[in-house]
């Protein structure tokens, strides 16, 4: 919904974009590097030009950095969340070469508190209180950088 909603009130920065959701993680937002690296090399081959990945983990994988070198030489942009942990470093996969990593600031631009920063830090976009469809038709405020890969 932040990127292609269309409903009135809730736009998103691009309407008229096309979405390919391809989920790569369980209900409970776990998941594993294979099935990541399948997701991005399926996004890719179905022609996905830009790859959100509004996730993270603290070790990387050959199998993940793989797929991401695979979509950027098929010309896909990756962006990826930081993390949330508030630490100087960023998470797998923004930690990879060739991946927008991007993390949070506040309404006045400040980093946000929760926001890893430092190297591997290419953008920062709004990442408190980000308004987001749910189920039900209900919207929902939530905060994070996975929110804030959305807005590059």
């Amino acid at each position: 919904s932040l990127i292609a909603g269309t409903s009135e009130g809730e736009e998103g920065l691009a309407p008229g974009a096309e979405i390919l959701s391809i989920r790569v993680l369980d209900g409970e937002g776990n998941g594993d590097s294979f099935t990541v690296s399948r997701g991005i090399v399926e996004a890719v081959d179905r022609g996905a030009k830009v790859i959100n990945l509004s996730l993270g983990s603290d070790t990387g994988s050959h199998v993940l950095e793989n797929a991401i070198k695979y979509a950027r030489q098929k010309g896909a942009v990756i962006v990826a969340a930081v993390g949330n942990d508030g630490i100087r470093g960023v998470s797998f996969p923004a930690r990879y070469e060739g991946v927008v990593g991007v993390t949070s600031v506040d309404a006045k631009g400040r980093q946000s508190a929760f926001a890893n920063y430092g190297e591997g830090v290419d953008l920062a976009a709004p990442g408190i209180g980000v308004h987001a469809a749910w189920s039900d038709d209900e919207v929902v405020s939530f905060s994070g950088t996975s929110s804030s890969t959305a807005f590059p």
